[in-house]
């Protein structure tokens, strides 16, 4: 008994294959038990649209760490500011000290 099912007859334009057109077809199914192999045409084209899916994600999944590596790399590269560094800070420290001298130059007098 041959029995086909349409779902798996469909080309890539969506319309079914004809008895006289020739496909090319991929075993899914087999079973020696139930005498049953199940063949599709379909899954030929999904399969190629499948692969050019995850080839694209791929390629932007190393684009993105190629991203991530270079962001990491520049930002270990800045040199970070601490609060000594800062020049309004090391202008405070500068008045407290003469403040100091001028505090302890009276002190002694």
């Amino acid at each position: 008994m041959l029995l086909f099912l349409i779902k798996h007859l469909i080309k890539e334009d969506g319309k079914a294959i004809s008895a006289d057109e020739v496909a090319q077809f991929m075993v899914i199914e087999f079973d020696r038990n139930e005498k049953r192999i199940v063949l599709s045409h379909t899954r030929i084209w999904e399969q190629s649209k499948i692969e050019e899916r995850e080839a694209a994600k791929k390629e932007a999944k190393t684009e993105s760490e190629k991203t991530k590596k270079a962001v990491k790399n520049i930002q270990g590269k800045v040199e970070k500011a601490t609060l000594g560094d800062l020049g309004a800070l090391a202008e405070i420290k500068a008045k407290l000290k003469e403040e100091e001298k001028t505090d302890d130059s009276k002190k002694a007098e």
